[in-house]
């Protein structure tokens, strides 16, 4: 009777922790991917990953030169690689959209996309921007803000450094 009664709790106990175990490791396999692909766009500039961050479908990460920001971004059908020469850029900044939605205890403000921009130096070239979290694509924010202001504390120290 005991050694039932074990392997039913042993059974149930089994069953409680699978779904967490296999959530977890398609967690990592996720983030390994998202890493590989910065890995693969820093190469393609002779450069290697030294920093990085990942998000719930990109990651950002910087050269072990402290001279390229990278940025991989994969979404079902969908992806997006960008690299931005610091040597190029002026400042880095967070450019947020957001709006204002009527709640029952008044109004909310709702973010709608978060974005990294970065100014060039040369006026005559378009700012380039990381897309870190759109409303389209997710439904609620994940820690990308926090992200964001982690990059661009990080990338205008680097660009403050360099002109001195």
């Amino acid at each position: 009777m005991e050694l039932g009664t074990t392997i039913i709790g042993l059974g149930a106990t089994a069953l409680c922790i699978v779904p967490f175990v296999l959530m977890y490791r398609s967690t990592r396999k996720k983030e390994h991917d998202l890493i590989n692909g910065l890995k693969v766009i820093a190469s393609s500039y002779n450069r290697e990953v030294s920093v990085h961050d990942c998000g719930i479908d990109f990651a950002v990460g910087m050269s072990s030169a402290n001279d390229f920001v990278f940025f991989y971004k994969k979404r079902s059908e969908q992806t997006v690689e960008q690299c931005v020469p610091l040597n190029a850029i002026r400042k880095c900044r967070v450019d947020s959209t957001q709006r204002s939605v009527k709640t029952k205890n008044g109004h909310d403000t709702v973010t709608d996309k978060l974005a990294l921009t970065f100014i060039p130096k040369d006026n005559s070239i378009a700012a380039c921007q990381f897309d870190f979290y759109n409303s389209e694509d997710h439904s609620q924010l994940n820690g990308e803000l926090q992200l964001i202001k982690k990059w661009e504390t990080q990338i205008n120290a680097l660009l403050g450094d360099r002109k001195s």
